[in-house]
C-alpha cells in the first residue's frame, strides 16, 4: 500500500548545486532526473516486474519511479514465487538492473518511517558497452582520434537522481574466488551528472560471516570513466569493499584519466572495513563526513581495517571530517584512516577524532584535532580547488547532525529524525555453501513448494505528520514547541497556528501585518533552522488578501530577534508579481513573473555565503535571481504570509513544501 496515495512531494525535486554532479566539462549544469516528468512517466512501483516495466517503457524520457515497501529480486510473480539464484550467469541475467539517462528514482517510506528497500540485486547506472566488434575500449579510442568530443560518445548515461532508499548488497552464491566477488549495491559506470543522497548500504540480512569466503563486492563503486558524481546523506554500514572511484590503475587511463570528478558529504561510514573510498585518477572532494568503527570488536562484520586509500594519480581534499573509534589510538591514524601511494596530491585539514585509547593506552579525555595530510609520504599539491560554492561547517557540529539524519528514511513523508523503526521481516537467508553451476535451461525452474511471500511486520504507527498540526520533517516543531512567530509588535490580532493536511501534503498559514521599510517584520513566519547549502521550496495554492503589502512566499532569515537579515520570495496578493524581496524592501520582479495565477512555485537556496530567490510556473523550468549575502553559518527558513493589515488575518494554502539538504 503506497501511504501516500500517490501524491507527489519531493519526487520532483532538483539536485542542489553543491556538489561535483553540478558541472560539466561547458561548465555548471544542472541535475534534474525525472523531475520534468509527464504524469504517464511517473510510475509507483511494488515489486520487481513492475520497476523494470517502468523502465523499459519510459526509456531515456524524464521519469520518476516510487519504490513502495520491500522489493527483493529473488521474488517474481508479483511476490508470489521465490528463487534463489543459482549461479554466475543467472545472478547477473536476473539479478541486476539498469537506470537509464533522466532517470529519478525514489523510495517511499511506510507509515511507520521505515524507508522502501531493495534487496537481491546490483543497480547499474550507465554501462561500459561497445558500439562495434572492436569492443569498448577501441571505439572509444576511435571516436576520440577522429576528433569527436569523448563527451558526445554515445552510450554516456547522464542525469540520474537516487534517493531514500536502503540497499541491501547482493550475495554472491557462486563468487570467483575465496576473496572475490562479482555483484555491487550500486555500481555506476560511464555515467555523467548523478546525484546520489540518503541511501543506506549495507550487507543487510546477508553478511560476510555467514560464509567462509568473501560474498560481496562493492557498495557502491564508482568506476571506468564515469564522471560528475556527488554522494551526499547516505550511510555505509557493515560491509567489507565500500566504495571505489577508480577501479584500476595504468591500464584505464583511457578511460579514467581527467574523470571521476566526485563530491563526498554528509555520509556517515558506521562500522565499514575499508575503502572509504579507494580514489584512483579522480579528484574527490570528502567533506563534512563521519566515519565510525572499531579495530578491537570480535564483530567480524563491524571490525576495522582501512579508510581512505589515496592511490593512482587521484588528487584528494579531505576537510572537516569527524572521526569516532574504539581501539584506534592518534598516533596510528596514520595508514589507518588515511593512506595510499603514488597519487598526485592529498590535502588535508580541520578534522576531528575520538577514541577510547590515548597514545598510551589510556581512555582519552576528549575530542582532539588530527593532522592526515602527509600520511604514507602523500604529496602536497594545490592542483584544484571546487569550482562550486559549499558551507564547510566544524567537524564537531556534523557528528550529531549526520547521526540524525544520514541514510534512507530521511526525506519524503513520513520521514524519521534520529532511530529508524526496524525493516520488515526479510527473505530467506541463502545458503553459505558454494552453489552449483547454473543449469542450461534458459531459465531457472519454479520451486515445488514455493515459499510465501514476505508480509508487513504488525507495528504501532508513529503518525509522524498529524492532522490538525503543522508538526512535519520538513517544518518540525522543535523550538519554543511551535516553530511559528510574528516578529513585529504592530501586529495587534492573534493568527490561528499552522496546520498541516498529510492527505494532500497541504500547509495552511495564517497571518496578519503591514510590510514596508519601516515595519519590515510585520509577518508570520513558519519556519525551521537549516546550517550548510539548502534549497527550499513551496507551491504557493491559495493565497488571502489584495493589499500591496500582502505577500506570502517563503524566507531565509538569519536570526529570530533584533533585526536580522532576511530573503522573501514573496508573491504580491496585489498584482500578481513574485519578487526577491529584502527586509521590506521591494526589489524587482523575478524574470517575467510582473503577474502570475495560483498556483505558483517559490523558492529560496543557500550557495555559501549567498541566498538566492527563484520562482516557477510548473516546478520544473525556475527563474531565479541573487538575493541576499549572509555569513551566518544557520539560517531560520520556511514559510510566511502578510495580510496587508495589523489587524486582520489572511490564509494561505502551501504544498509541495520540500527541504533539500542542509542539516
Amino acid at each position: 500500500m503506497d501511504p501516500t496515495r500517490g501524491v507527489l512531494m519531493f519526487e520532483r525535486e532538483t539536485a542542489p548545486d553543491n556538489g561535483w554532479h553540478s558541472w560539466s566539462r561547458q561548465g555548471k549544469v544542472r541535475v534534474t532526473g525525472g523531475s520534468s516528468a509527464a504524469a504517464n512517466r511517473v510510475y509507483t512501483v511494488f515489486n520487481k516486474e513492475q520497476l523494470l516495466a517502468a523502465l523499459r517503457e519510459a526509456k531515456n524520457e524524464p521519469k520518476i519511479i516510487r519504490i513502495v515497501g520491500h522489493i527483493d529480486f529473488r521474488w517474481r510473480d508479483n511476490n508470489t514465487v521465490f528463487e534463489e539464484y543459482t549461479g554466475f550467469l543467472d545472478q547477473k541475467n536476473g539479478g541486476s538492473f539498469s537506470i537509464p539517462s533522466n532517470t529519478t528514482l525514489v523510495g517511499i517510506n511506510d507509515s511507520n518511517g521505515r524507508p522502501a528497500r531493495i534487496t537481491g540485486t546490483q543497480i547499474l547506472i550507465g554501462t561500459e558497452a561497445a558500439t562495434t566488434s572492436a569492443g569498448a575500449e577501441a571505439d572509444f579510442k576511435a571516436w576520440a582520434a577522429a576528433g569527436k568530443d569523448p563527451e558526445l560518445f554515445p552510450t554516456w548515461t547522464r542525469n540520474i537522481i537516487l534517493r531514500n532508499l536502503a540497499i541491501d548488497t547482493p550475495w554472491d552464491v557462486n563468487p570467483e574466488d575465496s576473496g572475490n566477488a562479482y555483484m555491487d549495491g550500486i555500481a555506476i559506470t560511464r555515467g555523467q551528472q548523478i546525484w546520489i543522497d540518503h541511501v543506506t548500504i549495507s550487507d543487510g540480512d546477508t553478511p560476510d560471516s555467514l560464509a567462509s569466503d568473501t560474498r560481496h563486492d562493492g557498495a557502491l563503486d564508482i568506476i571506468r570513466g564515469s564522471d560528475y558524481v556527488t554522494v551526499s546523506n547516505s550511510v555505509f554500514t557493515k560491509h567489507h569493499k565500500t566504495t571505489l572511484v577508480g577501479n584500476g590503475d595504468s591500464g584505464r587511463a583511457w578511460s579514467d584519466a581527467g574523470r571521476l570528478h566526485v563530491t563526498m558529504t554528509g555520509n556517515w561510514w558506521d562500522h565499514p572495513y575499508s575503502r572509504l573510498p579507494l580514489v584512483r585518477f579522480g579528484q574527490l572532494h570528502m567533506y563534512n563526513n563521519l566515519i565510525t568503527g572499531s579495530t578491537t570488536t570480535d564483530d567480524p562484520d563491524k571490525k576495522f581495517a582501512s579508510g581512505l586509500d589515496v592511490r593512482y594519480q587521484s588528487d584528494v581534499i579531505a576537510e572537516n571530517n569527524f572521526y569516532e573509534f574504539t581501539g584506534l589510538k592518534p598516533k596510528e591514524v596514520c595508514g589507518k584512516l588515511a593512506g595510499g601511494k603514488q597519487a598526485l596530491s592529498f590535502r588535508s585539514s580541520g578534522h576531528r577524532f575520538i577514541s577510547d585509547k590515548d597514545d598510551a593506552g589510556k581512555p582519552m579525555t576528549g575530542v582532539i584535532d588530527v593532522q592526515l595530510q602527509g600520511c604514507e609520504g602523500l604529496p602536497v599539491a594545490q592542483n584544484w580547488v571546487p569550482p562550486y560554492a559549499y558551507t564547510l561547517r566544524s567537524a564537531d557540529a556534523v557528528r550529531s547532525a549526520i547521526q540524525q539524519s544520514a541514510g534512507a528514511g530521511r526525506v519524503g513523508p513520513f520521514a524519521v529524525q534520529g532511530p529508524l523503526p526496524p525493516p520488515l521481516p526479510s527473505s530467506p537467508a541463502p545458503s553459505p555453501s558454494p552453489a552449483p553451476s547454473p543449469s542450461p535451461s534458459p531459465s531457472p525452474s519454479p520451486s515445488p513448494s514455493p515459499s510465501p511471500a514476505p508480509s508487513p511486520a504488525p507495528g504501532p504507527a508513529p503518525a509522524p505528520l498529524i492532522p490538525g498540526t503543522a508538526c512535519t520533517p520538513v517544518l518540525p516543531c522543535e523550538v519554543n514547541g511551535a516553530n511559528e512567530q510574528v516578529l513585529s509588535t504592530a501586529v495587534t490580532v492573534a493568527a490561528p497556528a499552522a496546520t498541516y493536511n498529510p492527505a494532500t501534503g497541504a500547509y495552511t498559514l495564517s497571518g496578519a501585518g503591514v510590510i514596508n521599510t519601516g515595519a519590515p517584520y510585520a509577518f508570520n513566519f513558519k519556519y525551521r533552522a537549516l546550517t550548510g547549502n539548502f534549497t527550499f521550496t513551496a507551491r504557493v495554492v491559495t493565497q488571502g488578501g489584495s493589499a500591496d503589502s500582502a505577500r506570502a512566499g517563503v524566507v531565509a532569515m538569519s536570526a529570530l530577534s533584533g533585526t536580522p537579515a532576511y530573503a522573501w520570495t514573496a508573491r504580491y496578493a496585489s498584482t500578481g508579481a513574485i519578487r526577491a524581496a529584502i527586509n521590506g524592501n521591494n526589489k524587482s520582479n523575478i524574470g517575467s513573473f510582473s503577474t502570475s495565477t495560483l498556483p505558483v512555485w517559490v523558492r529560496v537556496e543557500r550557495r555559501g555565503n549567498a541566498v538566492y530567490s527563484a520562482a516557477s510556473s510548473d516546478g520544473v523550468t525556475w527563474s531565479e535571481v541573487s538575493n541576499l549575502s549572509v555569513s551566518v553559518p544557520t539560517l531560520y527558513v520556511g514559510l510566511a504570509l502578510s495580510s496587508g493589515s495589523n489587524s486582520t488575518v489572511v490564509t494561505a494554502d502551501f504544498d509541495n513544501v520540500t527541504v533539500v539538504g542542509g542539516q
